[in-house]
């Protein structure tokens, strides 16, 4: 994926060891897993069964269980050989998954190859121009639906964010991406990768600004003659 100290991270066999135990296994950890399943099930809804499905960057694997439930086919990619290792380990031999190592901003897949692009917890990494690039990769590959996870800023939010980061330098150190962005600038985002928003599932709108963003490729309208 992007060539930044976000990947190098994400690359170590350190960092992918304790990835989950870090992030998910404590109580609020858990409780956001939750909050987060419950939001990719209502994107799930508007993706026809049976359908097959690429999930960049899978990262561990955690949202591969579910996706193998809706997906004819599910193909788990990412930059990072070690958290892959995670990830096939999670889903034990499971059929319906493959694995190919792959980066976000030039999938080796063909055009329109997959149903359905999801991405969870990566586009906060992005700086404007990479999210773009990465939403025209991710239309190109899809024949029709896209969703990414978003951190969507807005007036409340920022206080959130304001107060949570005061609560976090005063008790420790905290390593944040704060690229959040507007609804105004994600929809414009998608419009110029051809994808329309038809969809936003917030995981917990009060506590988090985690949203999946549920898009369609935009329809071409039809040539008339002597165009």
């Amino acid at each position: 994926m992007i060539k930044t100290r976000v990947e190098q991270r994400w690359k170590s066999p350190d960092v992918a060891d304790h990835y989950d135990s870090e992030r998910f296994e404590s109580l609020l950890g858990r409780l956001y897993h939750r909050l987060q399943c419950s939001a990719l099930r209502r994107c799930l809804r508007h993706v026809p069964g049976g359908s097959r499905i690429v999930d960049v960057p899978c990262g561990t694997g955690r949202m591969l269980p579910l996706l193998v439930c809706y997906a004819s086919s599910v193909i788990g990619m990412d930059v990072s050989d070690a958290m892959m290792k995670h990830a096939r380990r999670r889903l034990n031999g499971q059929g319906r998954v493959c694995f190919v190592r792959g980066d976000a901003k030039a999938m080796p897949l063909a055009d329109r190859s997959v149903d359905a692009v999801f991405c969870i917890r990566f586009a906060m990494h992005l700086k404007p121009a990479e999210r773009s690039a990465v939403l025209q990769e991710f239309a190109r590959v899809s024949r029709n639906h896209v969703v990414v996870e978003f951190g969507c800023d807005s007036r409340w939010h920022r206080v959130r964010r304001l107060w949570r980061s005061l609560f976090f330098k005063v008790l420790r150190p905290r390593h944040t991406y704060p690229k959040s962005v507007s609804k105004q600038d994600i929809v414009a985002g998608a419009r110029g990768a051809g994808l329309e928003v038809c969809g936003w599932q917030w995981t917990q709108r009060v506590a988090s600004e985690s949203v999946f963003v549920h898009m369609r490729k935009q329809e071409v309208p039809a040539r008339s003659v002597g165009d």
